[in-house]
């Protein structure tokens, strides 16, 4: 479970750097991912 959450925040975050979206984005739409995924 936890690998799974650093696969996603990892995932989240090359995203953000591959998007230039700021690291409060990239914050929020982890947090949504975490909902969705219920981590």
């Amino acid at each position: 479970k936890f690998k799974n959450m650093y696969g996603v925040s990892l995932l989240v975050e090359t995203f953000g750097h591959q998007f230039h979206i700021g690291l409060k984005e990239s914050k929020a739409l982890l947090k949504a991912l975490k909902d969705i995924l219920e981590v």
